[in-house]
């Protein structure tokens, strides 16, 4: 925490409790040590919501949620290797495009994993399809996502 927020903080304290003594001794002393207190509160509050607005993540930049998302992902994860990245990005792409064509719904999950090996999990409640029927011919379709 920063010094001058300590600061006013144990000034705080000291105020309470001279107050608390005041009210045995001299009542009428009170208030305006309830009054410094109060001022005192409201510039601790000030420098705290400072410090706060220093430390926050920058916001979305342009109203473009996934540009910002993705750069705040750049500046904390483990870099994949060009092969990788262009793997997971085109599996993704393929099956964005087979979600819109195909599954009837408006959304999708993507999770990315980012372990070694990374590997990312694709979700939609679509309409479904008969996965005998579709694994005839998903070998030749992954494998030219893969190259």
């Amino acid at each position: 925490m920063h010094d001058s927020v300590t600061q006013t903080i144990f000034s705080m304290t000291l105020t309470t409790q001279s107050a608390l003594l005041l009210l045995e001794r001299d009542r009428r002393q009170v208030a305006g040590q309830l009054d410094w207190l109060e001022q005192l509160a409201q510039s601790a509050l000030g420098e705290m919501q400072e410090l706060i607005s220093h430390l926050a993540p920058q916001m979305v930049v342009g109203g473009d949620v996934a540009a910002s998302l993705q750069r705040h992902l750049q500046e904390r994860r483990q870099p994949l290797n060009p092969t990788e990245e262009a793997r997971l990005f085109r599996i993704a792409q393929e099956t964005l495009n087979n979600i819109i064509k195909h599954a009837g719904v408006s959304q999708a999950a993507i999770r990315l994993h980012l372990g070694k090996p990374a590997w990312m999990d694709i979700e939609d409640h679509g309409v479904g399809f008969d996965s005998r029927q579709a694994w005839a011919g998903a070998q030749l379709k992954l494998a030219g996502l893969l190259r």
